[in-house]
C-alpha cells in the first residue's frame, strides 16, 4: 500500500510506477501496490487510526507513505512527523520524503535544472509551461517525465529503494 498526500498524487504515483516498471528500474514489473490518498494530514493521529483500520485485517502488510518535506530543513523532521504515529509497526512502515515537494520531481523529470526545480518547483514549472502551474497538472504532466532524469536524485533513489522493499524484493 502506498499512501500519498493529495488526490493528484495518486495518479502521479501510478504513472511513476508504470514508468519505473517499463524502464526496469523497479526489480519487478508485474507487482503493483495499491495507491491511496492519505486520510489525514501527515502529522495527525487520525492518519494512524485510519491506515491501521484499513490494514489490520491483513496478516502481512507493508506501507510506504510519500510526503513532501515542504522546506522543513532536514528530511528527517518530515519523516519523523509520520513515523512517530507508527512506533509499534516501524518494521512495516516506511516514509519517502520528496524534497521539497512532488513538483520538484515533475520539474526535473521534464528536463528542468535540478537546482532550480528544487529551489522553486512551482516557479520553474510555470516558466517551462509558459503559464501558471496548477496542482491539477501533476498527474497529467507525469506522463511526460523522463525517468532517467530523476535517476541519481537522492530522494527519488530512496523512493525506488522503498518501493522495492514494499514489493518484497529487497
Amino acid at each position: 500500500m502506498v499512501y500519498v498526500e493529495d488526490t493528484y498524487g495518486v495518479e502521479f504515483h501510478r504513472v511513476l510506477l508504470e514508468k519505473l516498471a517499463e524502464s526496469k528500474v523497479l526489480q519487478s514489473s508485474n507487482l503493483r501496490p495499491v495507491i491511496r490518498r492519505m486520510p489525514a494530514k501527515k502529522c495527525n493521529q487520525a492518519l494512524y487510526k485510519k491506515i491501521m483500520g484499513y490494514l489490520i485485517r491483513y496478516q502481512d502488510w507493508r506501507v510506504l507513505i510519500v510526503i513532501d518535506s515542504e522546506h522543513r530543513g532536514a528530511k528527517e523532521a518530515a519523516e519523523s512527523d509520520v513515523l512517530r504515529h507508527f512506533r509499534r509497526w516501524r518494521d512495516r512502515v516506511k516514509v519517502a520524503v520528496v524534497e521539497p515537494m512532488h513538483e520538484a520531481w515533475l520539474c526535473i523529470g521534464l528536463c528542468g535544472s535540478p537546482r532550480r526545480c528544487r529551489n522553486d518547483p512551482i516557479g520553474e514549472l510555470s516558466h517551462r509551461l509558459g503559464r501558471p502551474y496548477e496542482k491539477r497538472y501533476l498527474a497529467r504532466l507525469a506522463k511526460e517525465i523522463d525517468i532517467n532524469k530523476l535517476r541519481g536524485e537522492h530522494d527519488f533513489e530512496k523512493y525506488v529503494e522503498q518501493l522495492n522493499w514494499l514489493l518484497g524484493i529487497s
